[in-house]
C-alpha cells in the first residue's frame, strides 16, 4: 500500500521543550518549578519590571521534513518579516519522516508536543529559507491527518504565541 511522500518538502528546525529540565528549574518568584503542570507550559519567572519572563529549557534542535501549504507560505514569510497576519499555520509531516528524525515513541506516536518551537525553515536542499528568531512559531496541536485514521500523515499546527503559563 502506497503511503505517500512529500513532493515539495521543507525542513523545520524544531526545538523540543525539555520537560524534565524545565521541571528542575527554580525560577525567581512564586513558582516552585520551571514547568506548570496544570497548563503544560514553562512557568513565568518574576522580573524587576513586574512583567515576568519565560525561561525555556530545550533539547537539541532536530530537522524534520514537512509539507507547508502553498497558500500559507505567504503568511509564513510575513511572520518572519515581523508582520503577524496569520498566526495559525498548518504543516504536514509523514510518519516515515518523523521516524527518520527520531520523533516517534515506542507506540509510533509523534513526540512533538505543544510549546515545541520552530526557529527556522529550510528548503529541500537544507538551505535557509526563513529565520523565525524574532517571532518563532510554537506547536499548538499535533493530530492524525490521514483519511479513515491512517497514521501516515500528521498535521502540526503552529502559532506565533506559545501557550501561556501563569506567573
Amino acid at each position: 500500500m502506497a503511503t505517500g511522500r512529500a513532493i515539495h518538502p521543507y525542513f523545520l528546525e524544531l526545538y523540543r521543550l525539555d520537560v524534565e529540565g524545565q521541571v528542575a528549574l527554580d525560577p525567581v518568584g512564586p513558582a516552585t518549578s520551571g514547568f506548570d503542570h496544570d497548563f503544560g507550559t514553562p512557568s513565568m519567572a518574576a522580573t524587576d519590571d513586574g512583567k515576568g519572563e519565560v525561561v525555556r529549557v530545550e533539547l537539541a534542535p532536530v530537522l524534520v521534513k514537512a509539507v507547508i501549504d502553498v497558500d500559507q507560505f505567504g503568511g509564513l514569510d510575513m511572520v518572519a518579516a515581523g508582520n503577524d497576519p496569520q498566526t495559525d499555520l498548518r504543516v504536514f509531516v509523514h510518519r516515515r519522516d518523523l521516524a527518520v528524525a527520531g520523533l516517534l515513541d515506542s507506540n509510533e506516536q509523534p513526540t512533538i508536543r505543544d510549546n515545541d518551537r520552530v526557529a527556522r525553515v529550510l528548503d529541500r536542499y537544507q538551505r535557509q529559507r526563513l529565520v523565525l528568531s524574532a517571532r518563532p512559531l510554537y506547536v499548538t496541536e499535533v493530530r492524525i491527518s490521514g483519511l479513515f485514521g491512517d497514521l501516515y500523515w500528521w498535521m502540526v499546527r503552529l502559532g506565533t504565541r506559545s501557550r501561556g503559563g501563569r506567573a
